[in-house]
């Protein structure tokens, strides 16, 4: 109403009558309605109506004045008059009454209606750009308008540009789940065909040029086929984007390389820069601890089991002190140290053998932040154990080694290449293994540093808040990796395949089957029993080899860790993709394994420093085979079988990571006081078993092992992992 209704009317006219007040003038003329009895009962309909709408009662009183009222005969009642005097008093609320009218109206206001619905739409993009999928769902069905509005976004499908987007555009430059694509696509079913307001590009378009799965795709292309015939500002269809991303010819000028794409989908992928963050902690702490626990438990052997109790042990380690000059206890307690390493790792690969299969199946069907958590917290408990031992005279050094030990429950690295695999299209797997392992080996060779600055219990007590660190971590930061639709998939599988004992009992055995699949995945699982068998050999043994042998310093040993370990951050960050892209994974694996044969060789018939530093550098080009083997694993299953093929496979190599040492080591103990073949004979039986593995390698089927080569748009996986298409040519 012009003239407002307010109760103040009638104190500021004390007439009987009601005033009307006009903008124009004042002639006290009713604008609504004169003397028309018709249109003031439509005037006070109106009044009543709105009054309810506010108080939620049938009282107009809140709104308009009693002495205002319209009687049902269309006559005015006087204000003067008792009945309407008293009425008034009765009714008139108070001012809390006014407040909560007041709030009442303005909840239902078309301005505040448009503010909470800018406010939702700003929390559904943030629950996009987070890839929470749950939340935005949720979100979505309690407000179906979301799917219909158009909103800005900075750096458009993480381009350059930005413009105004749907959220089905969003999500599609993301990794959705089908199921959220066909929810988006049931709201506002027009959106399929709309086009953003920078590129032109139909959701289609987006999915296409984003890598997204073959699930989308296919969601997006069954809803609405006239999708795929859309062109955006280009003259482009998806086809074209597809043909582009999953196939190996033809590069378009508007895009950047394959190494820039790379680098900006990873960086881009939340989840992964958490698994690098969270790796580098790992590293960082736990690598810090690998030279001085040598000297640490050697002296508390030769303590506590043969007597001595002169200097550190560790004292006599420097490049200026001979054998001969070295205690016996020492020496003995050296070899009880190296004997109780062998026995423990093998105890650790025989616990990994039964839980990584079955942990890895769990972890399709529960999600991986769990484990992750239990992981680094059981890697803790090794720093935690070497400093008892080191407050505590009488500590046992067993205790550090059962902690060791049951670090094989969950293995960390198995996780982090199976979240790895969830949130990274599986032509950028290989060098996102080989990023995460370049930062692993970066981590290593900085807590080398800590090593030679810090003292024992200082280090040992920094390990301790990293590891520590790096649980909490995985609490506080750490989102969910596993999709939605691979989740109800692996639980649909395990209900269909029941949980009786016998089952239960045989669960390990039956999760293990998934290597004897296809020729490939045997002949894959030769090649990392193989591979396995030696790395795991050379990383335990070689320590002890040239500190026994070779009389190296411990220091000396941190320094040509360090420079290792810079050599193979430099092979993972920039050698890995490049071989891949020179060679294809096949062949690149087979030259790591051949490289492995290379630089054992050079460790057992090396008699010096250097020729051991040299070996140690060629070991780090070796290491390329490794993040390409457990790409393709990842890329021959489907995703509701990440975590099962690497727990699978992780548990393979356990078995080679336990026989591997004893192995080695029982050669050693036979020639270590020889001439011929002499101590170093056992890094040349290591250097045949990685020629066996190269052998292997080249009868890789190529199909299957070229993942870069193939086309991205089949279901890999999905019909027992062994049907595939045909590489467009």
């Amino acid at each position: 109403s012009r003239r407002g209704f307010t109760d103040d009317t009638v104190a500021k006219n004390n007439n009987a009558s009601v005033v009307e007040e006009d903008d124009d003038d004042s002639n006290g003329v009713d604008d609504y309605a004169g003397n028309d009895v018709q249109s003031r009962r439509d005037r006070a309909a109106v009044v009543q109506s709105i009054s309810q709408g506010i108080s939620g009662t049938n009282d107009d009183s809140l709104l308009l004045d009693s002495a205002t009222g319209i009687v049902e005969n269309g006559q005015q009642q006087s204000s003067s008059s008792p009945t309407t005097t008293n009425r008034q008093q009765q009714q008139r609320p108070n001012l809390l009454e006014r407040i909560f009218s007041t709030r009442r109206f303005l909840a239902n206001h078309p301005d505040n209606n448009k503010n909470n619905n800018k406010t939702a739409i700003l929390q559904l993009h943030n629950h996009l750009r987070k890839e929470n999928w749950s939340l935005a769902t949720v979100l979505l069905e309690s407000n179906p308008d979301l799917a219909r509005t158009w909103h800005p976004v900075d750096r458009l499908y993480g381009g350059r540009y930005g413009g105004e987007a749907l959220p089905i555009h969003a999500a599609c430059s993301l990794r959705p789940p089908p199921s959220f694509i066909e929810l988006l696509g049931r709201l506002y079913p027009e959106g399929l065909v709309e086009k953003d307001k920078a590129f032109g590009r139909v959701p289609l378009h987006v999915a296409c040029r984003s890598l997204a799965e073959s699930g989308v795709i296919r969601v997006l292309c069954e809803m609405d086929p006239k999708c795929a015939e859309e062109r955006d500002t280009l003259k482009r269809v998806p086809l074209h984007y597809l043909i582009k991303n999953y196939s190996t010819f033809g590069d378009d000028n508007d895009d950047d390389d394959d190494d820039t794409k790379f680098v900006s989908t990873f960086f881009h992928t939340r989840t992964a820069v958490h698994i690098l963050i969270f790796i580098f902690m790992l590293s960082l702490g736990f690598s810090s601890m690998q030279t001085i626990v040598v000297g640490l438990l050697e002296d508390r052997f030769a303590r506590l089991e043969f007597g001595y109790d002169g200097p550190p042990c560790s004292d006599f380690h420097e490049e200026s002190t001979t054998e001969d000059n070295r205690p016996q206890e020492c020496k003995d307690g050296g070899d009880a140290a190296q004997n109780a390493a062998a026995a423990t790792a093998f105890a650790s690969n025989m616990i990994m053998l039964v839980f990584s299969p079955v942990v890895g199946s769990l972890s399709d069907c529960h999600g991986r932040r769990a484990f992750l958590v239990a992981t680094s917290a059981l890697l803790a408990t090794t720093p935690l154990s070497l400093l008892m031992i080191q407050i505590s005279d009488r500590a046992s050094p067993y205790w550090y080694y059962f902690s060791r030990a049951i670090q094989g429950l969950v293995y960390s690295t198995s996780m982090c290449f199976t979240v790895l695999a969830d949130v990274m299209p599986p032509k950028m797997r290989s060098p996102s293994n080989g990023l995460f392992l370049a930062i692993y080996l970066f981590g290593n060779g900085m807590s080398q540093i800590l090593a030679k600055v810090l003292s024992h219990l200082m280090v040992t007590i920094v390990a301790a808040i990293l590891l520590l660190s790096a649980c909490i971590f995985i609490i506080m930061v750490f989102r969910e990796s596993l999709p939605e639709e691979a989740k109800r998939k692996a639980l649909s599988n395990r209900r269909e395949e029941g949980n009786n004992w016998g089952k239960i009992i045989l669960r390990p055995i039956r999760e293990l089957s998934i290597i004897n699949r296809n020729k490939f995945f045997r002949l894959l699982a030769f090649v990392s029993v193989c591979s396995a068998m030696t790395h795991s050999s050379d990383s335990t043994l070689i320590v002890y080899y040239m500190k026994n042998q070779l009389d190296i310093g411990y220091q000396t040993i941190a320094t040509m860790f360090f420079f290792k370990s810079l050599v193979g951050v430099l092979v993972m960050m920039f050698l890995v993709t490049l071989v891949i892209r020179c060679l294809q994974e096949k062949r690149a694996v087979t030259l790591g394994l051949m490289l492995g044969t290379i630089h054992n060789l050079f460790w057992g018939l090396s008699s010096t420093k250097w020729g051991i530093f040299a070996g140690m550098v060629a070991s780090e080009f070796a290491g390329l085979y490794f993040p390409i083997i457990v790409s393709m694993r990842s890329a021959n299953v489907g995703e509701e079988e990440q975590g099962r093929v690497q727990g699978a496979f992780f548990a393979l190599e356990a078995i080679a990571d336990a026989v591997g040492p004893v192995i080695l080591q029982g050669i050693y103990n036979q020639t270590e006081n020889t001439v011929r073949p002499g101590p170093g004979f056992m890094f040349v039986v290591a250097a045949l078993i990685y020629a066996f593995g190269a052998i292997a390698a080249c009868m890789l089927p190529a199909d299957k092992a070229n993942v870069r080569s193939r086309t991205r748009g089949e279901d890999l996986g999905r019909e027992n992992g062994t049907q595939s298409l045909p590489a467009i040519s």
